[in-house]
């Protein structure tokens, strides 16, 4: 079955296909909308692509204001977003295939990031931003014991890095500064 065709037998029985509207758009993606508030307003929109397969989803609440939004990305990833009315909500970044987070972000107002957290193999980096831009950030082990830090000018390049030098090295770099 294509997406689509599962996402019709996946609603509950008070939404028939007279609730749907389907829509090809010019670059040939498949726009789904079920109006399930009125025929007039939207409540679910889903994107999918031309074979038929699940793109995005955006939930509406009954005012037409988003709630949430789940993207497919190309690189298998997806995003999931939470949205309140003033815009703010969070983010979560699942890897391709899999329920695991790589990352979650906090939104400010109008949806423009303000702190992320990125789950490495190696530990996390956590970062705020200021008008949607990076200005500092932390790195920390698995055990959350602080690693490294680093701060940026107002365009986003690094301004300073710091880093907890491991005692067992005898390697010294002094470009760097020690936590």
């Amino acid at each position: 079955k294509t997406a689509y065709e599962i996402y019709q037998c996946d609603w509950s029985s008070d939404v028939c296909s007279s609730d749907l509207t389907k829509t090809v758009l010019a670059d040939g993606t498949i726009q789904v909308d079920v109006h399930g508030y009125s025929k007039e307003a939207v409540s679910i929109r889903d994107l999918l692509d031309s074979d038929g397969d699940l793109m995005s989803r955006t939930v509406y609440d009954i005012s037409g204001h988003v709630t949430s939004k789940s993207i497919l990305n190309s690189d298998g990833t997806i995003k999931a977003y939470h949205f309140a009315t003033d815009g703010s909500g969070t983010s979560t970044v699942y890897a391709a295939g899999s329920d695991s987070v790589i990352r979650t972000e906090k939104l400010g107002i109008a949806g423009i990031i303000a702190q992320s957290t990125d789950y490495t193999a190696s530990g996390y980096v956590q970062s705020s931003y200021t008008q949607g831009i990076i200005s500092q950030s932390a790195e920390y082990d698995k055990n959350w014991a602080m690693t490294g830090s680093s701060s940026y000018y107002t365009d986003g390049t690094v301004k300073q890095h710091s880093y907890k030098e491991d005692r067992k090295s005898t390697r010294l770099n002094s470009s760097h500064t020690d936590i």
